[in-house]
Parts: structure tokens; sequence; C-alpha cells
């Protein structure tokens, strides 16, 4: 196992070769399946994690710049969707509605913003009440049409990116549960029977 400790001054010294090395030389080690282990010399914390994720995030960033050395599988893109399908059926669409809520929190958020300063502006006498209304108005108009645009969108998305998937949708696998259900309750009657 490689020990190598990582000083105040962001240098790393290889315990066992007995010399400095930069990140560089670590990714090598990582590719060749050393084992490795990276303190922090200050607070004698475990750092490996830390330390190899920002190696693997830099590469990562360095394939997708033009003359990157690293080529994007054509499966890449889907492994992320994959991963998410795994953890549950519902999943990818409550990763989209929580997108979704996001945007939403940040339109209220500014709508509490807006209000803040049209009501410093009319105490100002920069805008009289009738302006006021007005421009609270054209703003919340805007404001519900990029809800509804979101909310349109996401779920268009992801139905889409399913159905490019050939995966099943939300609506689809909640029709299979029932079905599953009806043909278990179906066998247990006729286990029953017998």
């Amino acid at each position: 196992m490689y020990l190598i400790k990582r000083y105040a001054n962001g240098r790393f010294y290889d315990t066992v070769e007995k010399n400095f090395v930069n990140r560089k030389d670590i990714k090598e080690l990582m590719r060749k399946g050393k084992k490795i282990s990276i303190t922090d010399t200050r607070t004698g914390k475990d750092i490996t994690a830390d330390v190899k994720s920002k190696i693997e995030a830099t590469a990562a960033r360095a394939s997708k710049k033009p003359g990157g050395k690293k080529k994007k599988k054509a499966d890449d893109s889907a492994g992320i969707f994959v991963q998410l399908f795994r953890k549950g059926s519902d999943t990818l669409f409550d990763y989209g509605k929580k997108y979704s809520s996001m945007w939403q929190n940040l339109v209220t958020m500014s709508k509490d913003e807006v209000d803040k300063v049209i009501n410093m502006l009319k105490k100002e006498n920069r805008l009289s009440d009738i302006e006021a209304g007005k421009l609270k108005d054209e703003i919340n108009r805007y404001r519900s049409n990029i809800q509804g645009w979101i909310n349109r969108n996401i779920d268009s998305r992801i139905n889409e990116i399913l159905s490019k998937m050939n995966l099943a949708n939300r609506d689809q696998v909640l029709e299979l549960t029932g079905k599953i259900k009806d043909l278990t309750k179906k066998i247990k009657k006729m286990e029953k029977k017998k």
C-alpha cells in the first residue's frame, strides 16, 4: 500500500518511495490499481476519497475539452438513467419532479423579492400604486408562464428519454404493478381451491 502524506502547502509525499509526488503520479498509481492511503498532516484525517474524486473530476473535465484524451463512450449518457432506475421505478420521475420543484421554489422566492422591491419603489414614490399593480401583474404572468413551461417540459422530457431508452414510464410501471397484483390475487385463490 502506498502511504501518501499531504502537507499544508498542498504537496504530496510518498512514504513508500520516499519522494514527493503530484496528482498526476497519484492518478497513475490509481490507474495501475495500486492501493493508496492519503493522510492530511495537519488534521491526521484520511483524505484518500477526497483526493481521488478530485483527480477523477479533473480527468473527466479534461476529457470533455476538444483536445482531451478520453473519448466519451456511447453508453455513458444512458448510464446515469440506468443507475436511477436500479434505485426504483419512480426514481427518475421523482428526480424530475424535484428539479421542477427547485425551479418553482426559485420562482416563488423571486416573487417575495419582487414584492419587496415594488413596495420599496412605492415608498420612495418612484412608482404609483397603479404602476406597481401593473408591474406585479406582468411579473406574475411571466412567472406563471415559466412555472407552466417547467412543469410541462419536465414531464415530457422524462417520458421522451424513457421512450428513447425503451424503458417503461411511470404510468406504464403503475399499470404493470396493478396487473401483477391482480394476478397474484388470482394465484392465491387458485392455491386455496386446491
